[in-house]
């Protein structure tokens, strides 16, 4: 693996075309976690994502299930399977537009079939960029940010599509959870979106932490 001033480097170099909040903070947050990870091997993943949000006070004040966490990452061999399962509930969401549901399964789809040729990267890269409802823009977000950072970090490639599945997942459960609460709520508006997205992305870097423990 890369040591942390090499992994900066590679951060500047791979967000030439995309800025994106979610993009930053799950990259950027892998590079420290793999640090601390490295360096304090008996840390936890809350302790490593309590520390990393300190300074990212938008994700950090975000209550987080561990337990759903903890049964996720036990699952980890299973994760094919929880995406596929997401499809189903998107589907029975009588609050989504039947274009809400149409791009969003198919934003799993395109998880769950990930692979590691740089046309697919390119593909990504078109809905960052084009992409309008922007819950489903940043999922490709993050998705492109977990391809990024694990086809450059992981030495044996067998192990990238994987841990990209495994963020990914993350991000659809964190997401839908918020989505399901603001039903219940009432508050399933798009003035909302931004609060939806943030516990998705700090979903798929909880679960991603879990590649070291």
């Amino acid at each position: 693996m890369n040591n942390t001033s090499s992994s900066n480097q590679n951060l500047e170099s791979l967000t030439t075309d995309v800025y994106d909040d979610v993009y930053q903070y799950h990259y950027q947050g892998l590079s420290y976690a793999r640090n601390q990870f490295t360096n304090f091997p008996n840390l936890t993943i809350k302790n490593v994502l309590e520390a990393f949000n300190a300074n990212n006070v938008n994700y950090s004040n975000i209550e987080i299930n561990w337990n759903l966490i903890d049964t996720i990452l036990l699952n980890r061999d299973s994760i094919v399977s929880y995406l596929n399962n997401f499809v189903n509930i998107i589907s029975d969401i009588p609050e989504f537009s039947s274009t809400k549901k149409y791009k969003a399964i198919e934003l799993i789809y395109t998880m769950v079939n990930t692979n590691l040729g740089s046309t697919y990267r390119d593909s990504i890269v078109v809905k960052v960029n084009t992409e309008m409802d922007e819950e489903i823009r940043q999922g490709y977000a993050l998705l492109l940010s977990s391809y990024d950072y694990w086809t450059l970090e992981i030495i044996d490639n067998n192990n990238d599509i994987p841990m990209i599945q495994l963020d990914c997942a993350g991000y659809i459960i964190g997401w839908l959870d918020a989505v399901l609460d603001d039903i219940a709520d009432g508050k399933l508006k798009p003035e909302g979106q931004w609060k939806r997205i943030k516990k998705g992305a700090l979903y798929g870097l909880t679960t991603s932490m879990g590649f070291w423990k």
